[in-house]
């Protein structure tokens, strides 16, 4: 692996057809940065969604700039790992993770179940937060 075009592909001004070029790499490394840097325009990111390797699925899992329709084709991958990410991360869409909570992979499905009640409850904890200030007045 080159360690230049690896800094390059997390780069935020990287030029897309540096991107482009990087996610042809044979580095699952490079390819796998390139998914995560929230630069990487949403049409490569959808390539990169179908990448041979379930690590570079994961990172465009992670990717706030992943689209919505991305992030469903993702929720439906045959790897179990990919779908797990998905179910762990705090920021998948609500729609996302009641999905992922009726996966057939048990451990995916508790997953997104343990996320949904740990935002539920990170809300509430918001509020009550909120609540306890002092008034001005």
């Amino acid at each position: 692996m080159n360690d230049c075009d690896y800094f390059r592909a997390g780069r935020s001004d990287t030029s897309v057809e540096a991107l482009y070029v990087l996610a042809c790499n044979e580095s699952l490394k490079i390819r796998a940065r390139v998914a995560e840097n929230p630069a990487t325009p949403e049409l490569l990111l959808q390539d990169l969604s179908r990448d041979r390797n379930e690590e570079v699925r994961i990172a465009v899992g992670r990717n706030p700039a992943t689209p919505l329709r991305v992030i469903l084709q993702l929720a439906f991958d045959q790897h179990d790992d990919v779908r797990y990410s998905l179910a762990e991360n705090a920021s998948t869409h609500l729609i996302i993770l009641l999905c992922l909570a009726n996966d057939e992979n048990p451990y995916v499905s508790d997953r997104a179940l343990k996320t949904m009640q740990r935002i539920a409850l990170g809300g509430k904890s918001k509020v009550g937060q909120r609540s306890r200030k002092p008034a001005h007045g």
